[in-house]
């Protein structure tokens, strides 16, 4: 199609107020946005194929982390429906342009991901134990690849986990539910497990299983849904003192903490807001006023530990997959994320399996967070 008009009524593209606002991005951001689009010789790095497939892989990937956010009221509901959408719409036209014929790729993409995550495993489906079931999988994966010893393994870790989901239940004095108390544990926590602990023990000899995760789908993951209170009892004057905080996830208490410590009141208020999905945490969290990167790299193990306790404490069936890991070693294949992650994923940019997470030695990331839940699990042994 060479006619946009034509195009646009073609996908049904509606012509919408764009719902963009400086509170998401700066006009100074979008300015440079455009400047280094412009800038950079694309030819020399990727082909127009790849660069619209990376965009629908982008834009499905967001369909998949949507489904597993929040409720929202029902007019912002059907907003990001339409949204998201028009992405996957906006891609196809973009293609055209591009000279890529790139319906086939979008609907391979869909497929796969309607595979993937059937309709009877998102949020508010009528069959609730199906969606808990797809929601608390884990997927381990052991180095040496034996698949027959692996769905042993995955059997036995079932048994266990109902055990140990059992074994937590009963333990009501488990909860943590003031930020004193999770200050408390944190700080008497033995912290052991980092990248070179697990090169140490990986050059003397010690073969260890891996366990990876990322997103939302994964139990293990900051940003599964996992809801728990807190008793605010932490004097100041952004909040009463001996207020009961929801929290939707874990990623949310951590981007709270991350805006009351650098006392930007405006952040932890919106952090607050009912009906927002874990990217607007993260979203927000970027935009704390007063941040200092020297004193958060000191101090955010403290609060991620606290946001782990929480929830573990507070949501039994969480606390028993966790401890149902045994000794593995818990990996966050996060792509993107070097810090939290390995920045390295299970899969490549084409969907293939990518092994490489098996080996902490290609890791681009220090997986902090894999190593605290490690951590976590020692201490709920205790």
């Amino acid at each position: 199609m060479s006619d946009d008009s034509g195009r646009q009524a073609a996908f049904g593209v509606r012509n919408r107020i764009p719902v963009y606002n400086a509170t998401m991005i700066s006009e100074d951001t979008i300015q440079e946005i455009r400047d280094f689009v412009r800038e950079r010789d694309w030819s020399r790095f990727h082909t127009p194929e790849n660069l619209a497939k990376s965009i629908s892989i982008e834009a499905a990937e967001l369909l998949e982390c949507y489904q597993w956010s929040p409720q929202m009221p029902p007019l912002g509901e059907e907003h990001v429906h339409e949204e998201l959408a028009d992405v996957l719409i906006y891609c196809i036209m973009l293609a055209d342009r591009l000279g890529v014929d790139m319906d086939d790729i979008v609907a391979t993409k869909l497929t796969k991901t309607r595979a993937k995550y059937p309709a009877s495993a998102v949020r508010d489906h009528p069959d609730e134990a199906i969606r808990r079931h797809w929601a608390a999988r884990g997927e381990s994966v052991s180095a040496d690849g034996d698949e027959s010893a692996e769905n042993e393994a995955s059997e036995r870790s079932e048994l266990s986990r109902n055990q140990l989901k059992q074994m937590v239940s009963a333990r009501n004095d488990i909860a943590i539910r003031t930020v004193g108390q999770a200050t408390e544990l944190a700080d008497s926590m033995r912290i052991r497990h980092d990248l070179r602990w697990l090169l140490d023990e990986e050059a003397s000899g010690v073969n260890h299983d891996y366990f990876g995760f990322w997103n939302g789908e994964d139990w293990a993951s900051n940003f599964h849904p996992a809801p728990f209170d807190v008793d605010w009892d932490v004097s100041g004057d952004a909040l009463p003192e001996r207020t009961i905080l929801h929290f939707a996830c874990s990623e949310q208490w951590f981007m709270f903490r991350k805006a009351w410590r650098f006392n930007d009141a405006d952040a932890m208020h919106a952090v607050l807001q009912p009906g927002l999905a874990p990217h607007d945490y993260k979203r927000i969290g970027r935009s704390v006023r007063n941040f200092d990167e020297v004193i958060w790299s000191r101090e955010s193990d403290r609060y991620m530990l606290e946001a782990l306790i929480f929830k573990f404490t507070q949501n039994p069936e969480l606390a028993a997959a966790l401890l149902g890991t045994g000794d593995q070693v818990l990996v966050e294949c996060s792509p993107f994320d070097a810090i939290w992650g390995i920045r390295l994923g299970k899969r490549d940019r084409e969907g293939r399996i990518d092994d490489r997470w098996l080996d902490p030695r290609n890791w681009k990331g220090r997986n902090r967070l894999g190593f605290l839940l490690m951590d976590l699990r020692e201490a709920l042994r205790a």
